[in-house]
């Protein structure tokens, strides 16, 4: 099995570095620009499913990327920052300090008022690939975030939650993971608006 992880293009809150979960916010110009691109790149490829988050910036991309039905998961969704909902690093800051240190002495387990933690979101995220194991597909296409993106990579490499870091997944982003006797590896993160072809 081939999954073709898709982050989602930009949109005004991401250009603006907030923190971006259940906000239901719109993919910019560029954004839009991001996934069609993703599109041109995996236009030879037949997905026996399309799976996206329900989040609107996901959906909206899954609609420009798929030709066919689209299901809509919530396991895919984006950590929802509850109180830090689409603030700014410096918002939070001036806004909630006591739960922003909270949040930074233990940022897997500690569930922002509102919201949710780490942990709880890559719970579902395992119980979302582990019945996609059981899927009888050849490639599949995923159009979630960035957060959920790096939470299959802990899953695929082990279940340890502080390689989370270890990777960058940008807008438009396209990482490809397989799955072959029983074993999830990484084959592939493409960049496409950071090659130079815009």
């Amino acid at each position: 099995m081939n999954l073709y992880l898709i982050r989602h293009g930009q949109t005004e809150s991401n250009s603006q570095g907030r923190y971006l979960g259940s906000f239901d916010d719109e993919l910019s110009l560029q954004g839009v620009n991001e996934i069609k691109k993703v599109r041109e790149y995996i236009k030879t490829i037949h997905f026996d499913k399309v799976f996206s988050s329900e989040r609107k910036r996901a959906l909206d991309c899954a609609k420009i990327l798929a030709d066919k039905e689209i299901i809509c998961e919530y396991r895919l969704n984006e950590r929802d920052f509850g109180i830090f909902e689409n603030k700014t690093y410096s918002e939070i800051c001036d806004k909630h300090p006591l739960e922003k240190k909270a949040w930074e002495e233990n940022w897997i387990d500690y569930r922002i008022p509102e919201g949710e933690s780490v942990s709880e979101v890559y719970n579902r995220v395992v119980e979302f690939m582990r019945e996609l194991e059981k899927e009888n597909c050849e490639n599949c296409l995923i159009v979630t975030h960035g957060g959920i993106i790096r939470l299959i990579y802990c899953y695929i490499l082990g279940g340890d939650l502080n390689i989370f870091w270890k990777f960058a997944s940008e807008n438009g982003s396209i990482s490809i993971v397989k799955f072959q006797y029983d074993n999830w590896f990484i084959d592939s993160i493409i960049q496409l608006n950071s090659m130079g072809s815009e």
